[in-house]
């Protein structure tokens, strides 16, 4: 029943057209009855276990990862042109869930420095730095942060600034 029902949910979920956002409200609160039914009669059975509820097809929650360890250091460092003059926007690939912010530092000297910092990041996709500058080789690393502390340093990426 169960399955039927998250079934028509999903098929009711793509549809369009006139009166598919009441059908997909109808089919949701159907599969919400379903759900608090079982539920409530699971609860009433003694010693019901996971076991007895994955049987039941009820979708199991995933259990939340919990991190002991700092972040690797991201890769694939990428660097691209910004829309505006003096910007850079930097993405990476990171190897591990629970990132809070990707810190980024740049400078014109990977070996002596000084490295630069900009505000912090939240998106892997688009680390925006701005006020470069202009006609300068620059060299970008990035290292991700989680609740535990900072990670190691991605391998720098240069880029010349426009």
């Amino acid at each position: 029943m169960i399955a039927a029902a998250v079934e028509d949910l999903v098929l009711k979920r793509t549809a369009t057209g006139w009166g598919a956002t009441v059908a997909m409200r109808a089919s949701k609160a159907a599969l919400a009855r379903l759900l608090t039914a079982m539920t409530t009669e699971l609860m009433q059975v003694p010693d019901a276990t996971a076991v007895d509820l994955a049987a039941s097809l009820f979708p199991m929650v995933k259990e939340r990862e919990r991190t002991t360890n700092v972040p690797p250091a991201p890769g694939d460092l990428r660097l691209r042109h910004g829309q505006r003059s003096q910007e850079v926007i930097a993405s990476c690939k990171l190897r591990m869930a629970n990132i809070r912010t990707l810190e980024s530092q740049w400078t014109l000297d990977p070996t002596n420095g000084p490295w630069s910092n900009p505000e912090p990041a939240t998106s892997s996709r688009r680390i925006l730095l701005s006020g470069l500058p202009r006609g300068k080789d620059i060299w970008v690393r990035v290292r991700a942060r989680n609740v535990i502390g900072p990670g190691g340093w991605s391998d720098p990426a240069t880029i010349m600034v426009v």
